[in-house]
């Protein structure tokens, strides 16, 4: 049994078994929940209000796991993100604010988010993300997640960057 699987089925101070178990399921990434449970999050919301959304659990231990562990770990921290997704710097985002409007995942190390995409990379200044690395499945990714309602505000806008404070800065790689 690998780490992240022991810390998943074993009680926590922190976190609940269900928990650490969603945690788990979702940091799979040859399962592919996260992919399916953040494009329903992303473009699910009459789903969610009409109540035939069909991820309510894992939404909510996710969430209560984020705002669990945001509350023990206490401090705000500088992650990174590769996407597949090409963020045209064109448009007039400097200084806006931004909700990524899913879970996105992100990491403490930018060299494991290039292979996650590396079309666009954002260097994110999070306070709400959590430090999932004793409950991933991959504890080699240095795994942040960040809720769905954090805002940021972008603060810089480069090729091959693009920095976002409580925030982004968003970078195309």
């Amino acid at each position: 049994m690998i780490k992240g699987e022991v810390n998943a089925t074993e009680q926590d101070d922190t976190l609940t078994k269900n928990n650490s178990i969603a945690i788990y399921v979702y940091t799979n990434i040859n399962s592919n929940v996260y992919t399916y449970f953040n494009k329903a999050v992303r473009i699910g919301k009459q789903h969610y209000t009409d109540q035939t959304f069909k991820w309510y659990s894992l939404h909510f231990l996710l969430t209560d796991a984020i705002n669990k562990l945001t509350k023990t770990q206490n401090e705000c921290k500088t992650t990174y993100r590769g996407t597949t997704v090409e963020f045209y710097t064109n448009f007039d985002v400097q200084s806006k604010e931004i909700r990524m409007s899913s879970f996105p995942s992100s990491s403490f190390d930018r060299k494991v988010i290039q292979g996650f995409g590396n079309v666009s990379c954002f260097e994110i200044y999070t306070c709400e993300g959590a430090n999932l690395t004793k409950y991933s499945k991959h504890l080699n990714e240095k795994e942040v997640l960040i809720p769905p309602y954090e805002t940021f505000n972008v603060t810089a806008v480069k090729t091959g960057q693009i920095s976002l404070i409580s925030g982004v800065k968003l970078c195309l790689c």
